[in-house]
């Protein structure tokens, strides 16, 4: 099965056209899905004619086409005014085309030939309404003069207010547009003169969110303390957002930064970068206070959990973070029900979707070239032009005067359907209320298009309707509350949302060793006043087990002090000192001279009763004439150790290893036990 057939580009047609025809030839069926009035994306090369061409047959074999009449979506009132509006428009295109040319245009027939659809509704609800607008003339005094874009916009604003007071919910309503560029140009004016929130889909993004936008400055400064900017901003966000200071960026930038930010992240500037990165997050989030800060908890969600599944597979590397963030997650989007507001979004990216209550302001987009420098790719078919395989010509009318009027004529059909099918995706989103703004007498645009379209519907109808006055259909609809029924199965009870508010505390940790481990590090005959030697005897073992001369003990040290293994320099100076002691012993410098062929804590694998063991010896030394074999030990003497070490002897001797000795080093008493 192939989704979305429409939107199928050329180069994709040639790829699934064998797929296709080769299951087809073994008996095998396929299916397509599509509709033609729904391709808008001819800017990613989709060709709706592919879809249009798929009546009949596909090459020899016979094509099944059928028809979903049924509309599910749109209440019976939306179905009705849009089987009516398209069929006129497609009507009125197809007698210009024909009073041009001459002739049929029957692929844009063909296209709109299943436009009508029919609702499985028995009640006719539903609500349209389709104004045209005009800015004021010049015999308006020039300081009270508003422009088309200006009394479009109150009228937005307007109608949002009636549409609230009638009952329709803000969430329910969802504004969708041509272009992206109008869509902060909507938001700023409501922001301005309305108390409703403009949601697009920018705002869904994690970089909308200034709480993560502080975090990141906050990663920012502490990874280039020489970001002043970055600094600077992350103050202003502080003093303005979280502590209501009114502090403008141009007074921080002339002044001592540091004052302005919180003393606790001053005075930690060199302790912050060095801890992980996600507590390093939390931490930054606590210190800044960012709970005070509203509507960011949905946001700092998703975020956390970004942050945990990054670190699964990066380092904890801020800068690295910071890049990752910058290329990859700060597009990222939450779920957009987290969010109260009414939406915004362009007609590209609605398709698919529907929407209780949508308003179309700005319905005048043009019907052809769209932009100025359009350029149209030609097959020249007259000498001496068709020496060229392909020539880019602009486009315009003048093209239908030239060699190039049967790829002006293509062009422009395509660019119809383009628009035509822009707004039929637009209006089909609607399920209960549709509301469109257009411009009045704006020729060869959608604007004049709808208009022609709703007379002929008007004419149909038997309604006396000019431009000068909004066209109406049905009765608005407010939003519908439905009732939950009662139920005590909590399976069947439907999920409710619960406001959940983020909060860091600091915690104190305390490791606590139990009994079991401490008796196994100590031995059973350990003294209480011995406790002191358990991490030091660990630090030892695990000292002596990475190096392999007397000389490798400081850069051993060294790399275990930078790792974390060694916690302080106190403890590293009674480290140093006791390795020095234990490594002065006669017998113990020779092994650590470098003059043996060396095994530290390497296994021996081998097979006790039918299974499979391991033992790990701490250290065994090869040369020509011997074998030794050490184990170091931290504790008091103990007969079982022997048995150990005489294991380690019985396995290398099993392995064809001849004359070996054993030893015990007990380290802290620096004496050596010969085993054997």
């Amino acid at each position: 099965m192939i989704d979305e057939f429409q939107d199928t580009s050329r180069m994709q047609w040639d790829n699934f056209k064998l797929l296709l025809l080769e299951g087809l030839s073994q008996g095998s069926d396929s299916l397509i899905v599509g509709d033609v009035k729904q391709s808008i994306y001819r800017w990613r090369n989709g060709d709706w004619g592919i879809l249009n061409g798929l009546r009949d047959k596909m090459d020899s074999f016979p094509v099944r086409v059928k028809t979903l009449t049924t509309n599910r979506r749109s209440e019976a009132n939306i179905i009705r005014f849009n089987n009516s509006l398209f069929t006129a428009a497609c009507n009125y295109l197809c007698d210009v085309y024909y009073e041009q040319q001459n002739e049929e245009c029957f692929s844009l027939k063909d296209a709109y030939c299943d436009v009508k659809q029919e609702s499985p509704k028995k009640e006719d609800k539903g609500y349209v309404k389709i104004s045209f607008l005009a800015g004021d003339d010049k015999d308006t005094p020039p300081e009270e003069r508003k422009d088309y874009v200006q009394y479009t916009m109150e009228s937005l604003a307007e109608e949002v207010n009636d549409l609230i007071e009638q009952g329709v919910k803000l969430n329910d309503i969802t504004i969708l547009v041509r272009k992206n560029k109008t869509i902060p140009q909507i938001a700023s004016f409501f922001e301005e003169n309305l108390p409703y929130r403009i949601v697009s889909d920018e705002a869904f993004r994690l970089d909308a969110s200034l709480a993560i936008c502080m975090i990141l400055d906050a990663l920012r400064y502490l990874s280039n303390p020489d970001n002043t900017i970055a600094k600077a901003q992350l103050a202003a966000s502080y003093q303005n957002e979280v502590l209501k200071q009114g502090v403008d960026l141009n007074t921080l930038l002339l002044s001592e930064i540091d004052s302005y930010l919180p003393s606790e992240f001053v005075s930690g500037r060199e302790a912050l970068p060095l801890m992980p990165l996600y507590e390093l997050i939390e931490e930054l989030f606590r210190i800044f206070e960012m709970e005070k800060i509203e509507n960011q908890d949905a946001y700092l969600f998703s975020f956390y959990d970004a942050v945990v599944e990054y670190l699964q597979n990066n380092s904890s590397d801020p800068d690295s973070f910071i890049t990752f963030w910058e290329e990859r997650l700060c597009s990222k989007t939450i779920p957009s029900g987290e969010i109260e507001g009414i939406r915004i979004m362009s007609i590209h990216k609605s398709k698919g979707l529907e929407f209780h209550t949508v308003l179309l302001p700005f319905c005048d987009w043009k019907l052809e070239n769209e932009t100025n420098n359009q350029l149209v790719w030609c097959s020249p078919t007259v000498p001496p032009f068709n020496e060229l395989d392909l020539v880019p010509v602009n486009y315009s009318s003048a093209m239908a005067e030239s060699i190039y009027k049967e790829d002006y004529l293509n062009e422009r059909l395509q660019l119809w359907v383009d628009n035509l099918n822009l707004l039929y995706v637009a209006f089909t989103r609607a399920e209960t209320n549709l509301i469109v703004w257009g411009k009045k007498d704006l020729k060869n645009t959608v604007s004049e298009l709808l208009g022609r379209a709703l007379r002929s519907v008007a004419v149909a109808e038997s309604i006396e309707w000019d431009e000068d006055s909004p066209y109406e259909f049905g009765t608005l609809c407010p939003s519908e509350v439905k009732e939950q029924k009662a139920t005590t199965n909590k399976l069947t009870t439907p999920p409710s949302s619960v406001p959940v508010q983020i909060e860091s505390h600091l915690h104190n940790i305390e490791f606590r060793q139990s009994n079991r481990s401490a008796d196994f590090i100590k031995g059973d005959d350990t003294g209480e006043g011995d406790s002191k030697y358990i991490n030091q005897g660990q630090l030892l073992h695990t000292l002596f087990s990475a190096i392999e001369t007397k000389e490798d003990v400081q850069p051993a040290i060294e790399r275990l002090l930078f790792e974390g293994v060694i916690p302080d320099s106190k403890t590293e100076k009674e480290i140093r000192k006791t390795a020095e002691k234990a490594l002065s012993h006669p017998m113990v410098q020779e092994w650590y001279s470098g003059t043996y062929r060396l095994f530290n804590e390497c296994a021996i694998i081998y097979k006790e009763k039918g299974t499979l063991e391991v033992r790990r010896p701490d250290r065994v030394m090869m040369n020509d004439d011997e074998v030794v074999v050490v184990d170091f030990k931290f504790g008091k003497k103990n007969k079982k150790y022997n048995e150990q070490v005489k294991g380690y002897i019985s396995l290398l001797a099993e392995m064809g290893y001849k004359n070996i000795i054993g030893y015990l080093w007990y380290v802290y008493d620096g004496e050596l036990e010969k085993v054997g």
